[in-house]
């Protein structure tokens, strides 16, 4: 576990020193059901992160992972997931050389969603990370709701360093339906032609800073 530990701490590491896109594709039914997969992308990166897992020395302390402690660490995750109840067909997917690293699973309900994605947060952060991050679903409408741990007036306060990673780093989150999308309260998101799908795209400074908000609520 020490060992999956020191792994985790230094994904964050690598993460927080690259320019990396995170990407939740959510899929919801009528009757609730539906599939998530979150993906980890830093390809962008490939080159810097290569030069970082094949020198010698450590970096921050903590010693660049091989393949098979990669692996063994999303199958820790993938267990984690699996235990929540209402989630099945938990997997990962795993491209090494490209850097490119996902979890997906199926949901009988999306509170079962929204619990697994709080111990997915949680394990692949080891409890560092605490967001106040939500789903739900009730009466034909589909809520995503985010709480940015800082105040939009106190953004200018964050670390040079810490800004300039959340201006390189990419969210994009997509949300298919079975049926036509009949509203939706973001702005900042945009449907597809056939109304059954809803994307919101946006760099992590403007989430964080306010600019713009991952908040939703679609019916359909």
């Amino acid at each position: 576990m020490k060992k999956l530990g020191q792994l985790c701490l230094f994904l964050l590491c690598i993460s927080l020193t690259s320019c990396f896109e995170l990407v939740e594709q959510i899929s919801v039914n009528e009757d609730g059901t539906g599939e998530m997969t979150v993906t980890l992308n830093m390809f962008e990166s490939k080159k810097k992160l290569q030069t970082f897992l094949e020198a010698p020395e450590s970096m921050h302390g903590y010693k660049a992972p091989d393949q098979a402690e990669v692996e063994n660490f999303f199958k820790s995750v993938v267990a984690t997931v699996s235990e929540v109840e209402g989630i099945s067909n938990v997997k990962s997917d795993i491209y090494y050389e490209d850097f490119i690293f996902s979890i997906s699973g199926s949901f009988d309900d999306v509170s079962a969603m929204d619990e697994a994605v709080k111990k997915f947060t949680h394990g692949m952060s080891r409890g560092m990370v605490n967001l106040k991050n939500e789903y739900r679903f009730e009466d034909g409408v589909f809520t995503r709701s985010f709480e940015s741990p800082y105040e939009a007036e106190s953004y200018s306060e964050i670390p040079m360093m810490q800004r300039v990673i959340l201006e390189s780093a990419r969210m994009i989150s997509v949300y298919r339906f079975e049926k036509e999308i009949t509203g939706m309260t973001s702005a900042d998101t945009k449907l597809s032609f056939d109304k059954k799908e809803a994307r919101f795209e946006s760099n992590l400074s403007d989430i964080v800073s306010g600019a713009k908000t991952i908040n939703n609520e679609i019916g359909f």
